[in-house]
């Protein structure tokens, strides 16, 4: 059940793509290939994964989880009133990763100045 759902988000994704998407992975398939015949794989590996530790700290994952949260509730109401389909999963997908986790990151950045306005 769990993986016939995964393949069809999936199967919608790949459906969705276009050649700006198509071109990021071939780019981003040859960077891995270089970095790969230089040796160099490994290391960013490495960094990668102290990098998914830091994300996975409370002070980043509550509020991460939050948004999807709320993205999750917003996207039912909008489907139940029919306002949104599985057409534009792929854009609301894009949508809440590079418009909601900036703006968590613009408000969190905004509280913590004004906060270190208060105390000094």
């Amino acid at each position: 059940m769990i993986i016939s759902g995964v393949q069809w988000v999936a199967a919608t994704l790949i459906g969705q793509m276009d050649n700006r998407e198509y071109a990021s992975i071939i780019l981003i398939g040859l960077l891995a290939i270089y970095l790969l015949a230089k040796g160099k794989l490994l290391s960013v590996i490495k960094s990668l994964t102290v990098v998914i530790k830091l994300a996975l700290n409370p002070k980043i994952l509550i509020p991460a989880l939050i948004l999807m949260t709320y993205s999750a509730f917003l996207i039912y109401i909008a489907f139940e009133c029919g306002f949104w389909n599985t057409g534009i999963l792929l854009d609301t997908i894009l949508e809440v990763v590079f418009v909601g986790f900036p703006s968590i990151y613009i408000l969190l950045l905004r509280q913590h100045r004004s906060l270190q306005l208060k105390t000094n």
